[in-house]
């Protein structure tokens, strides 16, 4: 498995239409979280550019995984291939004896 940074950059302002697809942008999101293909998903605080990290085979699966992105109509990714991703996967809370 390889990792891969997306980084989108979002036309400003934002037009209605694409206003319109985020209740969809976010239920594709979701999904993909739940099936741990997408690591995290991040918007800049000016709504300027959106940043992923996918878990994929290899680039053309990546590109398969973003090709149902709503915000794809508005914006073309930039797909970079990480050499590495360090992030916890599972965290669990430390256990009190009390």
């Amino acid at each position: 498995m390889s990792y891969f940074l997306v980084e989108l950059e979002l036309p400003q302002p934002l037009p209605a239409a694409l206003i319109a697809v985020i209740p969809e942008q976010r239920l594709r999101v979701e999904a993909l979280m739940q099936d741990q293909k997408l690591l995290s998903y991040a918007l800049a605080a000016d709504r300027s550019k959106v940043w992923a990290v996918l878990e994929a085979h290899d680039l053309t699966e990546a590109t398969n995984l973003l090709s149902d992105f709503p915000v794809l109509r508005f914006a073309s990714p930039s797909i970079t291939e990480l050499a590495f991703y360090n992030a916890p996967r599972f965290v669990f809370p430390a256990i009190s004896l009390n």
